[in-house]
């Protein structure tokens, strides 16, 4: 899970180097923040719930 969340970062990034429009590239990073988020918090429940049964 962990390497799909940093595509996003790697592709806006690409994007924002290269040239191409902004707001596309600042999309794809705003894209990978809330996959990161709901990963963390994924995580998060995994650890305080599940572990605990």
């Amino acid at each position: 899970m962990s390497v799909i969340q940093v595509i996003p970062f790697v592709v806006g990034g690409v994007i924002l180097v290269v040239g191409g429009q902004t707001s596309v590239g600042l999309s794809w990073i705003a894209a990978g923040i809330l996959l990161v988020f709901i990963g963390a918090v994924v995580n998060a429940w995994v650890l305080l719930v599940e572990i605990l049964r």
